[in-house]
């Protein structure tokens, strides 16, 4: 069976004009000018600030914004809205019977959750995390039964894709925590998002930040370190489809050794024939 992980590639993608929305819940950590571009898009916009009136109210310029959307009618404002929340990766898009407060309030209950030694926040309102949690199956609390559906930017195509919970009562009574596993997840789905602007091939994003999470996990994290590693593997995409070459990333020790030499122990490996010079 495959994992949520390997199903990303079978999402439903959807044109901005076709998404049956009625709310943006938006990370304004990513768009700060958020508040001030809805106020000219829209006379009396209806939103809410999901810190406001809770113990994170010192916080409220960061705060994520949850703004009814005007009607279809109103075409031009909320593809404009869309645009920058795609495009900034600073957003999910919902759609909820539920009136625009008692939506935020249903989503207060999930701005802190426990991590193992406290509480720490979850950032579901930005996609990359909301895509986590779907992927660790921690979702069915966030959609609980209030959310008809959630769309999130795609990371690889101007598109959204749905995110369909799997609703069974038994992970509905599964608290949302910062697991091991999700946090690793994570790791991997803000890798997804960062590959966007790359022009790599949409087929090989999964396996190329499957690949890359394994060099973070054993101590490569500044964008200078990884870039190298990016170029070698997306010019292997046998390997980095299949999902060999994170196994092998995740066992050999990298140390010391540059992408090409790794790259060399790899297919030495693989057919005992050594990889030419790049």
């Amino acid at each position: 069976m495959q994992t949520r992980w390997e199903q990303l590639t079978s999402l439903h993608r959807f044109s901005p004009d076709s998404l049956s929305i009625n709310y943006l819940l938006i990370d304004m950590a990513r768009w700060e000018e958020a508040q001030e571009v809805i106020h000219q898009l829209i006379e009396q916009p209806e939103l809410t600030l999901l810190f406001a009136g809770t113990h994170h109210q010192a916080l409220l310029e960061v705060s994520p914004l949850l703004l009814s959307l005007p009607s279809e009618s109103e075409r031009t404002v909320r593809e404009t809205l869309l645009t920058e929340v795609r495009e900034r990766r600073a957003g999910v898009a919902l759609r909820a019977s539920l009136s625009c407060e008692a939506l935020a309030n249903h989503f207060r209950q999930f701005l802190t959750v426990p991590d193992g030694q406290g509480q720490s926040y979850l950032r579901f309102y930005d996609p990359a995390i909301w895509l986590a949690i779907y992927a660790s199956q921690y979702d069915a609390p966030l959609m609980g039964s209030v959310l008809e559906a959630v769309y999130l930017p795609d990371w690889c195509s101007a598109t959204w894709c749905e995110i369909v919970s799997s609703g069974h009562q038994a992970a509905l009574q599964q608290p949302v925590r910062l697991s091991t596993e999700l946090l690793a997840m994570a790791q991997k789905t803000r890798l997804l998002y960062s590959l966007q602007a790359t022009q790599i091939d949409p087929a090989l994003c999964y396996g190329l930040a499957s690949s890359l999470a394994c060099l973070i996990d054993k101590g490569m994290t500044e964008q200078w370190e990884l870039m190298p590693w990016l170029t070698l593997l997306n010019d292997y995409p046998a390997p980095v489809l299949d999902g060999r070459m994170a196994q092998w990333l995740a066992t050999f020790d990298i140390e010391c050794h540059e992408p090409l030499a790794v790259a060399n122990r790899f297919w030495q490996h693989q057919t005992h024939k050594p990889v030419e010079a790049l």
